[in-house]
């Protein structure tokens, strides 16, 4: 599903004329409070893939997300930080996808 999402909000980025787009685990989305997350990025893998490196192997163009943790008072917040696609839509595992509002959908 991260893949999905890297795909669709990439795409949605260069829709919007923005450089990057984000996802951030960690924060309540209605509130925007911190409240912290168990996510960790670093220990998760795909079959015996770190997920990084699964990830980017998924993704056509590949493109230089960069996933950043903050240590906060309330917890850890990750934040993925996504270029916008450039030349042609971003796909992971062959399919464009785009994100409209709070709903991702196919390209």
């Amino acid at each position: 599903m991260i893949g999905e999402y890297i795909s669709a909000l990439s795409n949605s980025a260069a829709l919007c004329e923005r450089p990057k787009a984000y996802l951030v685990w960690g924060v309540q989305d209605d509130t925007h409070e911190i409240v912290g997350t168990e996510f960790q990025y670093r220990k998760m893998k795909k079959g015996n893939e770190e997920l990084e490196a699964w990830l980017s192997r998924m993704l056509f163009p590949r493109i230089n997300f960069r996933f950043f943790e903050i240590s906060m008072e309330n917890g850890i917040v990750v934040l993925l930080e996504i270029p916008c696609a450039e030349k042609q839509p971003v796909q992971f595992a062959g399919a464009e996808y785009i994100r409209i509002g709070t709903n991702k959908k196919n390209l």
